[in-house]
């Protein structure tokens, strides 16, 4: 359901930073279909499974609960809920007949983070204070028709 909203603020992003809308420098730690759909007309996005602390690319995306090496003193964070299951266990809703009357059942949602680095914001320092090295990320290719990443 954020999928538009994530799209729309990489373009703004990279509009803002390169001119172009379909170009920025993306480090993606999630690797969902849902999510390379999303990513696929953006230019310059790699998938990684963390980062090195020397690393700083413009644009990291994380799980909500797993911020993978992520400097925090580096980038501005905004979650998008990107996955829906129900909040219960089993077959029903516990309560069942709040389910029959309203459709109103408990809902679990697990988020994305869009990390962007300060120095792409005006009010921000241009560089961070430390320096960082090249970026160091570990590839895959899109899923083969199996469904199964392979390694690059």
């Amino acid at each position: 359901r954020y999928a538009d909203l994530l799209a729309d603020t990489l373009h703004d992003l990279a509009l803002t930073q390169t001119g172009n809308a379909d170009f920025l420098e993306v480090v993606s730690l999630v690797d969902a279909p849902s999510l390379r759909w999303v990513l696929r007309n953006i230019e310059g996005v790699s998938y990684a499974t963390g980062l090195s602390p020397d690393v700083a690319p413009l644009i990291v995306i994380t799980r909500a609960d797993d911020l993978a090496g992520v400097r925090q003193d580096l980038y501005r964070g905004q979650d998008f809920g990107w996955w829906d299951s129900p909040g219960w266990v089993g077959a029903l809703p516990s309560e069942m007949i709040r389910w029959l009357t309203s459709r109103d059942a408990p809902v679990t949602t697990e988020s994305v983070v869009l990390w962007a680095r300060l120095d792409l914001f005006p009010d921000e320092p241009a560089n961070p204070d430390e320096p960082v090295g090249e970026l160091n990320v570990e590839d895959t290719s899109p899923p083969s028709d199996n469904g199964v990443l392979e390694e690059k």
